[in-house]
This record gives C-alpha cells, sequence and structure tokens, in this order.
C-alpha cells in the first residue's frame, strides 16, 4: 500500500515537472526555432513591406534624414517625399528590403551570441538597416528627376519596427533559448513519460498529463491572443498598426506551435483513456477467473 501511495506521488510530482518545463518549453523553441532563425525571420517580416501602413513608416524614415541633411526646402522636400513612396510600393525596392531584412537579423543574432558587432538587440530591438534601402533608393530618385539625386548621403542608422518593454531581460532569455531551447524540450518529454511509466495506474497517468499539456496550451493560446502587441511595444514615433502587423508575423509560428502542443495533449489524454479502459477490462476479466 505504501508502495503503491510513492510511485503515485513520485509519478504526480514527475508530471508536474513535465509540465512546468513543458510551459517553459513552447517560448524557448520559438525564439530557437523560429525569431533567432534568419530565414524564418526574414520570411515572416520581409511581406510587410506590401502594408501600406509600413511602407508609410519605411518611406518616412529614409526621407526624413535625407531632407535633414541636404537642408531642403519645403518645395524638394514634398517632391523627395512622394517620389521615395513611389519607390518604396515598387518591386526593386521590395527585393532590397528583404535583403536588409535578411542581413539586419543576421547582424542582430550575431550580436546576441557576441559574434560580431552586430546590433545591440537589448538596445536596438527589431531594426532594419537603412544602408542598403538608401541605395536601392538612389537610382529611383535620379530617374525622378530631381537635382539632388547625385548628393544623398550614404544611409546611416536604422529604421525600428518595435522595441521590447524591457529589452534587456528579453535579449537574456533570447540568449538561454538560443542554448538551452532543444534541452529543455527533451527534457520535458522525458519527465512527462517517466511520470506515466512509474504509475501504478498507467492509463490515468497519461490522463493526467494530456490534460495537463492541454493546460498549458490554453494558457499560452490565451497569453498570445490576449494582447495585440505580445511582448513589443510601440515606438514614439510609429503606428501603433506598425507593431500589430509585426507581431502578427512573428506569433504566427508561435500559434502553430501552441496548436501541435495542443493536439499532442489530446492524443495523450485520449490514449491513457483507451490504455485504462482496456486495463480495466483486464482486470475485471482476470478477478472472473
Amino acid at each position: 500500500m505504501l508502495q503503491g501511495m510513492l510511485r503515485g506521488l513520485l509519478s504526480l510530482l514527475l508530471i508536474l515537472a513535465g509540465l512546468a518545463l513543458t510551459f517553459v518549453s513552447i517560448p524557448s523553441v520559438w525564439v530557437d526555432r523560429d525569431l533567432l532563425d534568419t530565414e524564418q525571420h526574414t520570411a515572416a517580416v520581409a511581406p510587410l513591406i506590401e502594408e501600406p501602413t509600413v511602407r508609410d513608416q519605411v518611406a518616412d524614415a529614409i526621407a526624413t534624414p535625407i531632407s535633414q541633411r541636404l537642408g531642403l526646402g519645403s518645395l524638394l522636400d514634398r517632391a523627395l517625399r512622394e517620389a521615395t513612396v513611389r519607390a518604396v510600393e515598387t518591386d526593386a525596392f521590395a527585393r532590397a528590403w528583404t535583403d536588409a531584412v535578411r542581413l539586419s537579423h543576421q547582424h542582430a543574432v550575431e550580436g546576441l551570441r557576441d559574434e560580431g558587432t552586430g546590433v545591440n538587440f537589448a538596445e536596438d530591438g527589431v531594426v532594419v538597416d537603412r544602408a542598403a534601402l538608401v541605395e536601392a533608393l538612389r537610382p529611383r530618385l535620379a530617374e525622378a528627376g530631381l537635382p539632388f539625386a547625385d548628393r544623398i548621403p550614404p544611409g546611416e542608422g536604422s529604421i525600428v519596427l518595435a522595441r521590447g518593454p524591457e529589452v534587456a531581460r528579453a535579449a537574456t532569455v533570447a540568449r538561454l533559448a538560443d542554448e538551452w531551447a532543444t534541452p529543455i524540450a527533451v527534457a520535458a518529454g522525458l519527465l512527462l513519460l517517466l511520470g506515466v511509466v512509474v504509475a501504478r495506474r498507467r492509463g490515468l497517468a497519461l490522463v493526467v498529463a494530456g490534460l495537463g499539456v492541454l493546460a498549458v496550451a490554453g494558457v499560452w493560446w490565451w497569453g498570445i491572443s490576449s494582447d495585440a502587441n505580445g511582448v513589443l511595444s510601440v515606438v514614439d514615433d510609429q503606428p501603433a498598426s506598425t507593431t500589430v502587423l509585426l507581431w502578427d508575423a512573428l506569433s504566427d509560428p508561435l500559434h502553430d506551435l501552441v496548436r501541435s502542443v495542443a493536439l499532442g495533449g489530446g492524443v495523450m489524454a485520449a490514449a491513457g483513456v483507451v490504455l485504462a479502459v482496456v486495463g480495466g477490462v483486464r482486470g475485471q476479466r482476470t478477478a472472473d477467473r
């Protein structure tokens, strides 16, 4: 009797530990697999240039420093902004934007891993380098007949898409996820498995573990759906809709991951019910004999 109680307690503790690690592993895997992967990040963020709000922000972020550096008057400033808006809408600029997003992310990850002189993610947030975009813009402005096109200075600085409310801590979390995401996910699965194996009533333990995984997925689903901006905040001079669009693009894989975890939990719970029923039938047959 005592041995059975101890096995039940150990099983419960193992399952609870596995659920705790499952809760932590969901954002860790998302950060490691999607946010820190340059191609995944580029695939999510690059299409945002098709959004009018993002185009307007990018055009303003490019044109304003040029106008200030050249000391343009109101008429030339208006001509510059109109030509920049038209250029940003072209396919050629979209390709340059994609390359800039990819390169900026590579630099951000390098900075995060202390591998180079990349973007300081903790201070700069989600940014796109202006240099390549200004170079892509220069021939378009020349074609538009702007008399100062050959005097446009090299692009400096970055276009800020969003910053997090506590970016220093977010960068620390990203570093940890980069190193520990896979071990945490594996440990979560092993603890849940051990919790089921140790239990005397394995079917019931599997049901508990499956429902627990479903609950964890439900908490994360509620959390990421209840805040339009997620972990991002609106930059002072930036439209709120830009941050919402960026969060939607970056969080799509997180939604998919949470759905997959929930599906796994449901399968576990269903398998536990089947195992419990089969075990009960076998036990009844043994008793009848």
